[in-house]
């Protein structure tokens, strides 16, 4: 038996598994949100502050996704369900949402460290979505077919904003992506050669395929004499990765390498990119890849 770290929007969720039965957490076969980005990490008291969601489908085949957000503040635990049952109000407004820390977020913090907390709890469904305040999950989700809250409809976490002043954390910036070496730009979709099996190790050399990506020096902040620690996590829709995640070396880069089987009938590849600091920085991106 082994133990399986995912990472969802902030949230950390630790699963026990065996490495047998269970899918590795870098393959995306069902509905996910693989994270949620907040344009300033650290906010003061008043700010308003900015949510981007990378939402993951890739077996939906393009079917609508309802988004619900709703705020915590201070609610005295790291853990999950207790920013969920005191959440008063959750709304829809798609994969963005903007939440304006309250101007009363440090009062009663202690002066020699004046730190709160927004949390930010959110819900994907693909079917009906409905708030459930005060209940242990921000929402219930019912699919076409009536089945209640299904792993492949329905997804939750949380994303934490820390709230203080005077001290800032900056997002993670991405400089490039490669393919085999070349330029892979977000808008482009490549053809990639085919394995013949979902194993890196047993792919023919030409249908294993290096992923570089490239984050900033800037990107590795200092503060108080401390190095952040920032990592990359690559996700794909089908086959295997070599890696599923890689720390930047002195120069920015890190790399994995993909082996795509072909697929059982024509569509295009996902390949999911997020950058992670250790104080609630990220940054992510994604690229499209047609199989032959």
């Amino acid at each position: 038996m082994s133990a399986r770290l995912i990472l969802s929007g902030g949230a950390l969720f630790l699963l026990a598994c065996d490495a047998n039965t269970f899918p590795p957490a870098s393959l995306v076969d069902s509905l996910r949100v693989l994270a949620v980005q907040a344009d300033k990490p650290f906010a003061e008291p008043g700010e308003t502050v900015h949510l981007e969601a990378l939402i993951a489908d890739p077996l939906g085949e393009g079917r609508a996704i309802s988004v619900g957000w709703g705020t915590c503040v201070n609610s005295g635990s790291s853990e999950l369900p207790a920013c969920a049952s005191a959440v008063s109000s959750f709304q829809t407004s798609g994969s963005s949402f903007d939440v304006t820390v309250p101007s009363t977020a440090l009062d009663g913090a202690p002066a020699d460290a004046p730190i709160g907390s927004v949390g930010v709890v959110f819900a994907a469904c693909a079917g009906t979505l409905t708030p459930t305040p005060h209940a242990l999950a921000p929402a219930t989700c019912v699919d076409a077919s009536g089945r209640t809250n299904d792993r492949a409809t329905f997804v939750w976490g949380e994303k934490r904003i820390t709230v203080l002043r005077g001290l800032r954390n900056a997002n993670p910036v991405i400089a490039r992506l490669r393919v085999d070496g070349l330029i892979w730009p977000e808008t482009e979709e490549r053809t990639l050669k085919a394995c013949d099996v979902k194993s890196v190790s047993g792919c023919a050399v030409e249908g294993q395929h290096g992923l570089q990506l490239d984050v900033t020096k800037e990107s590795v902040e200092t503060y108080f004499g401390q190095t952040e620690d920032v990592v990359v996590f690559f996700f794909t829709s089908q086959g295997e990765l070599r890696d599923e995640f890689a720390r930047p070396d002195a120069d920015g880069a890190t790399l994995t390498v993909v082996a795509l089987d072909k697929p059982d009938r024509a569509r295009s590849e996902l390949l999911w990119f997020v950058v992670r600091d250790d104080r609630g920085g990220v940054s992510f991106t994604s690229r499209r890849a047609r199989i032959e």
